[in-house]
């Protein structure tokens, strides 16, 4: 019983995190994003959030990029399918509120800082490669790859390539881009017959 009062306590103040961090988003962006703010605008002490977060990119990762409860695992049966189905969640995520205002935010933050990069790869970074490679193995078991594919290629374009679009070459017209994605993911694939 206790453990159940704990995760929904849990939950419910993840939820107060997130509406938090996501409105302050929206009014300061990301640089001025603060744990102090979030936690007067949650109501929840500063020293609950360092508990759980060692910086603000990984709270905000967390919260608001890379939702765990929000992105089950996908597996719709085929590898069409589940492609296309990643394809949409990546373009959400970099395309969409607030991944196209946090994520160059957040990759600075990684790239001036060793540990945090290693915590976000570990904690999720780690968590979407196996995912993919879930993705791919199950292709492969099912007769749909004709070798076992890269994981680590798929992922890098996975996210690589809307990313550019979005925030390297300035596009907002997002509107085919999973599709496009997809079309480029599969080119990497290495497909049965």
């Amino acid at each position: 019983m206790a453990n159940t009062r704990g995760a929904t306590r849990r939950a419910r103040t993840d939820e107060r995190l997130a509406e938090a961090v996501s409105a302050l988003l929206r009014e300061h962006g990301y640089a001025g994003l603060t744990i102090e703010r979030v936690a007067a605008a949650s109501g929840t002490a500063k020293t609950t959030i360092y508990r759980r977060w060692a910086s603000k990119a990984e709270m905000v990762f967390a919260l608001v990029v890379h939702r765990a409860d929000q992105a089950p695992p996908i597996d719709t049966g085929s590898l069409v399918g589940d492609v296309q189905a990643i394809a949409e969640r990546a373009v959400a995520v970099v395309a969409g509120d607030p991944g196209r205002d946090v994520l160059p935010g957040l990759l600075a933050d990684m790239a001036g800082d060793a540990g945090l990069a290693a915590r976000l790869r570990d904690a999720f970074v780690g968590a979407a490669r196996d995912d993919i490679a879930a993705i791919l193995d199950r292709a492969h078991d099912r007769g749909e790859l004709s070798e076992e594919a890269d994981a680590d290629g798929f992922h890098a374009a996975l996210l690589g390539i809307p990313y550019a679009h979005v925030h390297l070459l300035a596009n907002d017209a997002t509107g085919h881009l999973s599709e496009r994605l997809a079309e480029q993911l599969f080119r990497l694939l290495p497909l049965a017959g």
